[in-house]
């Protein structure tokens, strides 16, 4: 008897092993719900704030279908899955969105040679390990967007709550029912403040907007516009956020509303990750709108908007130039210290992506294990290695037919996992820099809490 057919059911077995290792979106722990809750870690840098909407509402990213290729007929198996199979499934994949609509947009967004092998590397990801590495939405799942999407949040982090005004998503403390100046009933203002405070923020940045075009007093509609876009900051639309804070600037340039409106509209490309465009918005409210008041807080963003891009000796000099600007002044940062110790970013580790990828293509899972993902690397090699052999075997048994199908997964999990090893790599060195970036930022608020306590005679 051949060894063809004892090769063969090895190979056809080996494959199936790995189709139902990777076909299942159950690989990691259960999906925990975390509620909907919009204030949890909101003091943390490394959190990004969470929207209380599901779905297109909670990204605030809408996919601009221009730039999708028609590739239906290659996703149409995957569609079928989603509806056949996973939806029927006690419980679901661990990542928003899940392997198989991540695969379905990469295809879509990217092609099918390079969109299978970015899929290939999230199925390889996809494992009990993960929840460690990722961040979570409000759902519990973990976030991992397609590349190119438009969704940064993987990469974006969020100025702590601390760090923003008293007005932030707060009703004033003078605010009434009357104006009292006018006699002016405010009844759609303090309606609208009721909804903000329920964290009903849909409805209430339509009934700002309705008061602040309703209110004959330039003060209250500029009050009205300003919250209209702490309504959007509040789900965590910084886009439109911005937007609303922009108006509020450009239609009440003189009022203490259009000061607190640039602060945010600064804090808001922060969080969107457009840091060249916080740092003009935070000068313009420095050397403009300010009247003194939040202008710390400006100038502390400022220097961590440097340091977030790695920018170390850019973010030296503005600590320096804050702390010269306010030597006259008691400031609970400790700018000139920060000025010196932010350049040890320059000393931070580091792994290269070139090495990276280049060590995968040598050894698959190799860049994985050097960049700290140990368990990425481990599965990457065994899943090609599986993969490479069983193409080997059905060629040497002259099934060239099988051999050719089957290269159809070789491929695009040995590329995705040469992609993988180089995402890898820039992940190690952006949680480097959000770890030193953190330190400093602990060790400030350390020292502003210790200035707000008087001492002891």
């Amino acid at each position: 008897m051949s060894l063809t057919a004892p090769r063969t059911l090895v190979t056809a077995l080996a494959v199936a092993g790995i189709i139902l290792t990777f076909g299942t979106e159950t690989l990691g722990a259960p999906v925990v719900s975390h509620g909907q809750s919009n204030t949890a870690d909101r003091n943390s840098i490394p959190r990004s704030s969470t929207a209380v909407q599901p779905t297109q509402r909670e990204t605030g990213i809408i996919v601009d279908k221009s730039q999708t290729s028609d590739f239906s007929g290659v996703t149409a198996p995957i569609k079928v899955y989603q509806k056949a199979f996973s939806s029927v499934r006690s419980v679901g994949c661990q990542f928003d969105p899940s392997c198989s609509e991540y695969a379905r947009q990469a295809i879509r967004r990217h092609g099918l040679l390079l969109g299978s092998a970015l899929a290939a590397d999230r199925l390889n990801r996809c494992n009990g390990g993960a929840p460690k590495l990722y961040r979570r939405t409000p759902s519990g799942r973990l976030l991992d967007p397609v590349p190119g999407t438009g969704d940064d949040r993987c990469n974006t982090r969020t100025v702590p709550s601390r760090l923003l005004p008293e007005v932030h998503l707060a009703k004033p403390r003078h605010i009434c029912r009357y104006d009292t100046l006018t006699g002016q009933r405010l009844d759609t203002l303090w309606f609208a403040f009721e909804l903000m405070e329920e964290a009903d923020y849909f409805r209430a940045v339509t009934e700002f907007k309705r008061a602040a075009s309703l209110s004959d007093d330039l003060p209250a509609s500029a009050m009205a516009q300003f919250y209209a876009g702490e309504c959007r900051f509040g789900l965590g639309d910084w886009r439109a956020a911005i937007r609303e804070y922009a108006r509020t600037v450009e239609r009440y340039p003189n009022t203490t509303w259009a000061g607190h409106a640039a602060f945010m509209a600064g804090v808001a490309y922060y969080n969107l990750g457009s840091h060249s465009a916080c740092r003009r918005e935070m000068d313009a409210f420095i050397y403009g709108t300010s009247t003194g008041e939040l202008s710390d807080e400006a100038l502390f963003i400022t220097g961590l908007s440097h340091l977030e891009e790695g920018q170390w000796r850019s973010g030296s000099e503005v600590f320096g130039r804050a702390g010269s600007l306010l030597a006259n002044k008691p400031s609970p940062y400790r700018f000139d210290w920060l000025a010196q110790e932010s350049l040890q970013g320059e000393d931070l580790p580091g792994r290269s992506g070139l090495l990276a990828s280049v060590l995968s293509i040598v050894l698959p899972g190799a860049g994985q294990m050097y960049s700290g993902r140990v368990v990425d690397g481990f599965r990457a090699l065994t899943v090609n290695g599986l993969l490479v052999f069983s193409t080997y075997k059905l060629v040497e048994d002259e099934h060239y037919a099988g051999a050719y199908l089957l290269s159809g997964l070789t491929v695009p999990f040995y590329v995705g996992n040469i992609i993988g090893a180089h995402r890898a790599a820039t992940d190690y060195n952006i949680k480097q820099r959000w770890k030193f970036i953190d330190s400093l930022a602990c060790e400030t608020e350390e020292a502003a809490i210790e200035s707000r306590v008087p001492s002891q005679p």
